[in-house]
């Protein structure tokens, strides 16, 4: 009876604490939050909401910085140290700039953002017309940026903001904790490339 209470008491005592979130943030953005992201050494949180980026302490879920994108954001990911971050557009941008009554002449971009400034470093592009990015990753040492958008896969070096390829195809990418490497599934088959 004693070792059935026993585990029982230290069953609702983890499902219990299971239960109780560490950190609650209040109504963040003002629109519906359409990405989040942790810093790869989880000091920092990200989350999108339209055009708006706001970076968070994990730990005190102080607001460090807002940022406000020119078009509305569907992928965020930050660097290891959360120094920079990546984030994709939508293809609900063009509807977005008619909206506010702009022209939209655009193609949908990757930008990558100094988060210590909160300025935008560059915009990358290589679509040449509207979609929606997919996915997009930044590696951990923030040299280097992969998009997965439509039927293609892009990789820039986010230092000079030079193309190194683009690929047909359709899948996800993940960098290697040293940057050195980048894991690729591509249809189903799975590729490790060197990208250093």
């Amino acid at each position: 009876m004693k070792k059935t209470l026993l585990f029982s008491l230290c069953l609702f005592t983890i499902t219990a604490q299971a239960q109780k979130p560490e950190l609650v943030l209040p109504a963040i953005h003002s629109s519906p939050i359409r990405d989040i992201c942790f810093s790869a050494d989880s000091r920092y949180m990200a989350t999108c909401a339209g055009s708006e980026i706001k970076l968070w302490e994990q730990k005190t879920g102080r607001l460090i910085r807002t940022i406000q994108s020119s078009l509305p954001i569907a992928e965020i990911a930050l660097s290891k140290d959360g120094s920079r971050l990546v984030c994709g557009t939508y293809c609900g941008a063009t509807q977005f700039l008619q909206d506010q009554g702009k022209v939209p002449d655009i193609n949908t971009e990757v930008q990558l953002w100094d988060m210590v400034s909160g300025k935008k470093l560059r915009s990358l592009e290589a679509f040449g017309k509207p979609v929606c990015i997919e996915h997009a990753e930044i590696s951990d040492d923030g040299n280097q940026v992969i998009a997965l958008y439509g039927k293609q896969i892009t990789l820039w070096d986010a230092r000079s903001g030079v193309e190194k390829w683009t690929i047909e195809g359709k899948g996800n990418a993940d960098f290697s904790p040293d940057g050195a490497h980048l894991m690729l599934n591509h249809y189903g088959t799975l590729s490790v490339d060197c990208v250093a």
